[in-house]
């Protein structure tokens, strides 16, 4: 089986292009032109990268291939994110990728939506130009879908975390911070459903196989809910030190959900099976021995 993957050089797109590899499948990477694409050139396999303006060129290339899409690019830049920039992060290359599928109807598209784009009691209320760009992509998908009788999955994702996570997120903050700079945070009473990457890939991989043409939605939450105080006293309990935080410092953002949309339906025989607690000792477990590494 062909995969074509876009947002591979991002943090849930590596690590489904890695896995898909170690199964043998081939998998072209849709890159954008400013992409970083080195870590992607270690992997071994048969990978190729396809830059964003050549994809017509590359999908005649499996015209005649089974093929499956995972679409998961995208792009938040915080506060103050021009409608424009949001549209063009993550809506047109969607969009650029639909056209070019008009011809070569793949096996299964499936496509990374966020709960952002929701309310805590599961209506679609995005909460960010980020999100509401992400929604309307999802809206033109389900056309799609359904004039070229498409299976088109959106697995929507949640707090996703997970080992070798460079982007700059809280938990690699909380795991890794050793030094007694205060850390401002906010009250912390905000609800976080962090799900691991391996749990992650694996509801991708679940949601591939649906055959029903159509638009359909699942969420792939860890049902583990926690306070972000909660999370913080685990981390703490688990490198057996006291974080330098001062609770409240930080106002809360205009996005900031307090309580995510239920993680419901889940992808068909899919569930979360890494734990937080043992997600995060992995994390910190590595930590510790990379950091014993270079003292020897």
């Amino acid at each position: 089986m062909i995969s074509v993957v876009t947002g591979a050089t991002g943090y849930i797109g590596h690590n489904l292009t890695k896995r898909l590899l170690a199964k043998g499948e081939t998998v072209i990477a849709i890159v954008r032109n400013a992409s970083n694409v080195d870590k992607l050139t270690t992997l071994s396999g048969a990978l190729s990268l396809c830059p964003e303006h050549e994809i017509d060129a590359t999908l005649d290339f499996v015209r005649d291939a089974p093929f499956t899409v995972f679409h998961l690019a995208g792009q938040f830049s915080g506060n103050n994110y021009a409608y424009q920039t949001a549209v063009d992060d993550n809506l047109m290359p969607g969009v650029r990728l639909l056209d070019a599928l008009t011809e070569r109807r793949p096996a299964c598209f499936v496509n990374a939506g966020s709960y952002w784009q929701f309310s805590s009691d599961g209506a679609v209320q995005p909460n960010s130009e980020y999100a509401a760009a992400k929604q309307a992509f999802q809206e033109i998908l389900a056309f799609f879908a359904y004039q070229h009788r498409v299976p088109a999955p959106t697995t929507v994702l949640f707090d996703v975390y997970g080992p070798e996570d460079r982007r700059g997120k809280l938990i690699e903050t909380l795991t890794t911070w050793d030094s007694e700079t205060i850390i401002d945070m906010t009250n912390g009473e905000q609800l976080l459903d962090l799900i691991h990457i391996d749990d992650v890939v694996d509801a991708l991989l679940a949601a591939a196989q649906i055959k029903e043409p159509g638009h359909c939605q699942y969420f792939a939450g860890s049902n583990q809910r926690r306070s972000l105080r909660s999370v913080v006293t685990m981390i703490e309990e688990l490198r057996g030190i006291t974080l330098p935080i001062r609770w409240g410092a930080r106002p809360y953002p205009d996005w900031q959900i307090f309580d995510p949309c239920p993680a419901a339906p889940p992808p068909f025989g899919w569930q979360a099976k890494i734990t937080l607690k043992a997600g995060l000792s992995h994390i910190i477990e590595g930590q510790v021995e990379q950091h014993q590494g270079l003292l020897t």
